[in-house]
């Protein structure tokens, strides 16, 4: 059967391997068997959010479509949370090697620093920050926190 499908690209994303514009639909045009599969690879890139209104000067982390937050459950030893914030406003996230959520789902980790002296850490000392989807956060009844302060005094890139 002959048709076309389309596929519209977050405008979070791209489709990695074509070229398409986020936000914009994708055009695949073809004649189709009854076995044919169509597998979409979507980029999870991570970025920041800039808070508005009571969270103004704070910045939340995204990967995808998926606002992430800081667990306690995965960062024991960072208390209390509001003092550490990303290195940096271009954070990389990797899969944590010892942390799994209870699904078994990876944990992510990037550097931070903290920005206050806390019981473990010196203020400037730089640390491990542990993330999970927002879905997820507190979900065993620890704290969380998807607003940690400004990375950089504030300096934020759009």
């Amino acid at each position: 059967m002959k048709f076309a499908v389309r596929v519209r690209v977050p405008a979070w994303s791209s489709l990695n391997g074509l070229k398409s514009e986020p936000g914009k639909y994708w055009l695949l045009r073809r004649t189709w068997s009854r076995t044919q599969m169509i597998t979409l690879d979507f980029a999870m890139p991570v970025r920041l959010i800039k808070g508005e209104g009571a969270n103004a000067g704070k910045i939340a982390l995204a990967r995808g479509p998926q606002v992430m937050a800081v667990d306690q459950l995965y960062n024991p030893d960072l208390k209390p949370l509001t003092a550490y914030t990303l290195e940096n406003d271009k954070p990389q996230l990797r899969n944590s090697v010892n942390y799994r959520d209870p699904d078994g789902l990876p944990i992510y980790e990037t550097e931070a620093v903290a920005v206050q002296e806390t019981e473990k850490h010196k203020a400037g000392e730089r640390v491990v920050l542990r993330f999970v989807p927002f879905a997820s956060a507190g979900a065993h009844g620890h704290e969380y926190l998807v607003w940690p302060p400004p990375t950089n005094g504030g300096a934020l890139s759009s």
